[in-house]
């Protein structure tokens, strides 16, 4: 859906600016018109580790100072990885740019960004992290310490901001995470701790069940709202449901669901199908509406915002997936004009 502004985004990550494919990703971020900021953390061992690689010709398999990348492959809509962690192995959560988080400016723009003027200015701040099982470094504890840091921070900005009558300035803070696959089925990490902290926990209905440890189908929807609401209360648990849509649970039961716009016998490629039901999905609570290119339909989440909030989410979510299970990559979006039309085909609920 269009929206008259749109919202700075930095992405955080490690790769390693020297190799091919540490230089085709921060062409990407230059290209797309995103920051890409590489918390990378070269020691005088990785250095000495790095210059033995580029004097060797196998040095591209380096362990843990190349870029790290993951292969699939696809057969029958079923997908098999071959990860190569790399540097991603190295990443820690103290090797976040606080500093540079917090001095970001979410400051609207209109769509020829330009400077968006409003008598009202709102810095919302929405921090997302992605492949939770993936980054070691965050684990039992340390993912949660840089959370709060940013979060008391944050509230120590938003009680020392000026006010006039003609400018308020609103500060609020909102986390989202996506765990994904644990490899090694531990399903732990200290994950459960973090839920306090997180707003938005989104996952398929696989890892949902290994992480209550409820086997990979004998747990109900139910019953996994039960699970997630007593860790926390506070949190908003997505599920993700395949053809069958997703689920939105909060305060231990069913808040909202939403069917897919159409289904697939055979999906032509459904990698990255996850990743762009989250882009969706945050899409969707921060700037969407619930109607497509025709005006037509309309939600019946309840009359509270939150309800609202959650149904655009889940129907932008739903969308996003479905486009990108109908081509070939990962990295290949669909048109405005033909998300449009699966918001078009949605059923509402």
């Amino acid at each position: 859906s269009s929206s008259s502004s749109r919202s700075n985004v930095s992405l955080h990550t490690v790769l390693n600016e020297d190799d091919e494919y540490g230089k085709l990703l921060l062409s990407h971020a230059r290209r797309h018109g995103f920051e890409l900021v590489n918390c990378y953390q070269r020691t005088s061992s990785r250095r000495q580790e790095e210059r033995r690689s580029t004097n060797d010709e196998e040095g591209s398999n380096s362990n843990s100072t190349s870029t790290g990348h993951c292969a699939v492959i696809v057969s029958n809509g079923e997908r098999s990885f071959m990860t190569h962690l790399g540097v991603v192995s190295t990443f820690r959560a103290d090797h976040v740019d606080v500093d540079g988080i917090l001095s970001g400016s979410l400051v609207a723009t209109c769509d020829d960004g330009a400077s968006k003027a409003t008598s009202s200015t709102s810095r919302h701040l929405h921090i997302h992290v992605a492949g939770y099982y993936n980054i070691a470094g965050f684990f039992d504890g340390r993912l949660k310490g840089l959370l709060e840091k940013i979060l008391l921070q944050r509230r120590i900005g938003e009680g020392s901001g000026e006010e006039t009558a003609a400018t308020t300035t609103t500060t609020t803070t909102t986390v989202s995470l996506v765990p994904q696959h644990d490899a090694t089925e531990e399903w732990d990490g200290g994950l459960l701790d973090l839920l306090p902290l997180i707003d938005y926990l989104i996952l398929s209905e696989l890892e949902a069940r290994c992480i209550a440890r409820r086997g990979s189908d004998s747990a109900s929807i139910e019953e996994l709202a039960a699970f997630f609401h007593e860790k926390s209360s506070t949190t908003c648990v997505v599920v993700t449901l395949g053809s069958r849509g997703a689920v939105a649970l909060k305060d231990g039961k069913i808040a909202h669901t939403q069917k897919a716009p159409m289904t697939f016998e055979d999906p032509v490629d459904p990698t990255g199908a996850g990743d762009a039901f989250v882009s969706g999905f945050l899409h969707g609570i921060y700037h969407g509406t619930t109607t497509g290119s025709t005006g037509r339909g309309s939600v019946s989440s309840g009359d509270d915002d939150e309800g609202t909030l959650l149904a655009s989410g889940l129907l932008h979510g739903c969308v996003l997936g479905t486009s990108c299970v109908m081509r070939q990559g990962a990295s290949v979006p669909a048109s405005k004009d033909e998300i449009d039309a699966l918001v078009d085909a949605c059923t509402y609920e």
